[in-house]
């Protein structure tokens, strides 16, 4: 029985057509964009903040590899809203398939 992380020669094929190969010049740093914050900066963080919305968390969803939680990612302000109306979006769409197969509604909860 095939490990759900075992790829097909097909897959491996697909995905290195998709690759291209880059050149890091030596001698160059590259420096990580990723911060870990105390707890008292993650609160005044939150507590300034005008929106938060919970999401999905994108790397999971996608890649579709890993049995942990999807709601884990926060979203502040401008962010929040653009998760917020992707969502909805969403929602309509699939109401309006819905709709289109014929079926009646008698109550809509967004969740």
């Amino acid at each position: 029985m095939a490990d759900i992380n075992d790829w097909t020669r097909k897959e491996i094929e697909e995905q290195l057509a998709s690759m291209r190969a880059v050149t890091v010049p030596v001698n160059v740093q590259i420096r990580g964009q990723q911060r870990i914050f105390v707890l008292s900066e993650m609160e005044k963080i939150l507590k300034e903040a005008e929106l938060i919305a919970l999401g999905e968390c994108g790397c999971r969803k996608k890649l579709n590899r890993c049995d942990k939680p999807l709601d884990v990612c926060i979203t502040l302000d401008k962010s929040a809203e653009d998760q917020m109306a992707e969502v909805i979006r969403e929602k309509w769409a699939s109401l309006r398939r819905w709709k289109r197969c014929g079926a009646r509604m008698s109550q809509v909860s967004f969740t």
